[in-house]
């Protein structure tokens, strides 16, 4: 499972090496794409990096102090995509359990009036 900045900046590395091609990324855009609330320096992207090479998530080619050149991995887009699915699961609604136990009991009702009348 990953943390939040190492979500968020795998997403975004999903987003600038589309179909699984090397691309040299400068460490300050991905700083300056992530949002305000993780506050990312260009230290923990070098430690998020490192961490997604070392996982297999990630094949990197280079990293200096300013750039990176990198490609996503099969298993980097299956997480995105499980995460999403996490995501996008809809929430169940309490009032189906509501509508499913009254038409059970409505139909329980109704057998026992039939089975009076008819006598069995």
């Amino acid at each position: 499972m990953l943390d939040k900045k190492t979500r968020a900046v795998l997403a975004y590395l999903e987003t600038q090496c589309p179909g699984g091609s090397f691309k040299v990324l400068e460490k300050q855009d991905i700083v300056a794409a992530m949002p305000a609330r993780l506050a990312l320096t260009a230290e923990e992207i070098d430690s998020i990096v490192a961490y997604l090479d070392r996982s297999e998530f990630v094949v990197l080619k280079y990293l200096d102090e300013q750039q990176m050149c990198l490609t996503l991995t099969p298993k980097a887009h299956s997480a995105l995509l499980d995460e999403k699915r996490l995501l996008d699961k809809p929430a169940f609604d309490k009032k189906v359990y509501w509508i499913v136990g009254i038409i059970a009991f409505v139909a329980a009702f109704l057998g026992a009036i039939v089975g009076n009348i008819v006598g069995l």
